[in-house]
């Protein structure tokens, strides 16, 4: 078994417990653009909770995000109408897409919604016929290097304070 399919079954098993213990479920689909300023400020909001500011010369694609990730598959996970969180595939030409905007309300952090949405851009990836994602994180972010590793992705280098995550599907 490959490591996304331990995230997507680990995913798939939260949702389920969920759903026995009459939680309120949330909902995996595709960003649209009324979904624009919600997932603009739950990106810039978990940003800013990480490195204490955020710097908008660096985040130019949330101004609007429809047509910066037109070629993508953007998506966002929403509870009784609230999106909670975001991720989103990127093709970066022949077998290969790099994920990006993965971002989770720190409310609803450590409860599988952003191994659900990992879990439906890997299965995206697959449907694609891509061979490769890759991803990349901030050296200082543990907790998503932490989650990207238990989600199977293998790192690959840290260059610039950055660290390269690559899965092989």
């Amino acid at each position: 078994m490959g490591g996304s399919d331990v995230c997507s079954n680990v995913a798939v098993r939260l949702n389920a417990r969920k759903n026995m213990s009459q939680a309120p479920a949330y909902t995996i689909r595709r960003f649209v653009p009324s979904d624009q300023d919600a997932v603009r400020d739950l990106i810039i909001e978990g940003l800013a909770e990480h490195f204490g500011a955020t710097d908008d010369r660096f985040n130019h694609d949330l101004d609007d995000i429809a047509s910066h990730y037109a070629a993508g598959y953007f998506v966002v996970a929403e509870r009784n109408g609230e999106i909670i969180a975001t991720g989103c595939l990127v093709p970066q030409g022949g077998d290969l897409a790099q994920i990006v905007r993965m971002s989770t309300a720190g409310a609803q952090r450590r409860k599988g919604v952003g191994r659900a949405i990992l879990a439906a851009l890997i299965e995206q990836a697959r449907r694609d016929g891509l061979q490769r994602v890759i991803l990349t994180t901030n050296e200082e972010w543990e907790d998503a290097i932490g989650f990207y590793s238990a989600c199977g992705f293998i790192e690959r280098t840290r260059v610039g304070g950055g660290v390269l995550f690559e899965l092989l599907l």
